[in-house]
């Protein structure tokens, strides 16, 4: 089924008939009165349409997530937070860069922010600070593998990250220094200060990183949305440079949640009620070039959507659980200009 698109619809059909104007109130659908001058209006070359359908009517006290990834990383992705002790934002894990919720009858567009903690150390790593660069949640865990003789000496640390989307590990090395929260050239985790106080070889530590519970709330140029209004169904238009300049790649997945958990003794995904693409919610779209102008829908998935998955466990009534279990949806990346 299209997306209802009011104003944007006739924009496109009007073309260069419309007066400059009267093109672009029609595109912010806001009418004339608030847009301000003319010349701090833009019209976005392309907007990514997204419809997500519903087993039962949305419940607005539920959360809502479309999950991208619009890094040019095509091995990482969204996936939802299935249980504990570390929740993050309560919802998602893996690799997203922004997304959109929907939440007691509002949509808003977010970019994620990392957050990290020190969960265990053995010897002379103390404690950490600073963000963590990049879009991936996961696992850290440092270990000081050998010492130079220089004065002072310098440690090489070896850096085993895991991926929270894929499980997969990547090994780095970094350096640091005893006794100090001062950054070495090659600092072991990207971003962050590292205090130290004496080192020995076989030192180690574990570092979680995850979501922070808020992003960064975004305003784009071109945000058009419709309420469910008591329907089964969410849809949005949204400029698609909010998402990067250009991006040549865009993941997604569509994560759904009765509640957002950030209880660490709760590690049971029974006591969860969730749905992602796929059986488990993992089955996020990887690959997208949104510079192609295509539709992607439900049929066209590997694992297409369906009723009933297994992440529907939790403790709620079939109403909640029918409310955000995902049965159909669909991206589209249209042009204006």
């Amino acid at each position: 089924m299209p997306l209802p698109r009011r104003g944007l619809r006739a924009a496109l059909v009007f073309g260069p008939s419309l007066g400059a104007l009267g093109l672009v109130c029609l595109l912010l659908l806001a009418g004339c009165a608030n847009t301000g001058s003319l010349g701090d209006l833009t019209i976005p070359t392309s907007v990514i349409d997204v419809v997500l359908r519903l087993a039962g009517p949305v419940d607005e006290n539920s959360y809502y997530f479309v999950a991208f990834n619009a890094s040019a990383d095509t091995n990482s992705f969204p996936v939802p937070v299935a249980a504990g002790p570390y929740w993050g934002n309560g919802w998602g894990a893996g690799a997203i860069t922004h997304y959109v919720e929907y939440h007691l009858g509002q949509y808003n567009l977010f970019q994620t922010q990392l957050e990290a903690f020190l969960s265990s150390h053995i010897g002379g790593i103390l404690s950490i600070a600073g963000n963590v660069t990049g879009f991936e949640a996961g696992t850290y865990v440092l270990t000081v593998t050998s010492v130079s003789t220089d004065t002072p000496p310098v440690y090489e640390v070896t850096v085993v990250f895991t991926s929270s989307s894929t499980s997969q590990t990547t090994t780095t090395t970094g350096t640091l220094l005893a006794n100090t929260s001062t950054p070495t050239a090659t600092p072991p985790v990207p971003g962050l200060i590292i205090t130290t106080g004496d080192l020995s070889v076989g030192d180690a530590a574990t570092i979680q990183v995850q979501f922070a519970p808020n992003g960064l709330l975004l305003s784009p140029t071109l945000f058009d949305y419709v309420l469910p209004a008591g329907g089964t169904e969410l849809s949005f238009s949204l400029d698609l440079a909010s998402l990067g300049a250009s991006p040549s790649n865009v993941g997604f997945n569509f994560i759904t949640t009765t509640q957002l958990i950030f209880d660490p003794t709760i590690t049971d995904p029974r006591q969860h009620t969730y749905d992602g693409l796929g059986p488990l919610g993992n089955d996020a779209i990887r690959r997208f070039d949104p510079r192609q102008f295509l539709t992607l829908t439900n049929a066209d998935a590997f694992v297409p959507e369906g009723p009933g998955d297994t992440t529907l466990q939790g403790p709620v009534t079939p109403a909640q659980k029918n409310a955000v279990d995902i049965v159909d949806w669909s991206v589209a990346v249209r042009r204006l200009r």
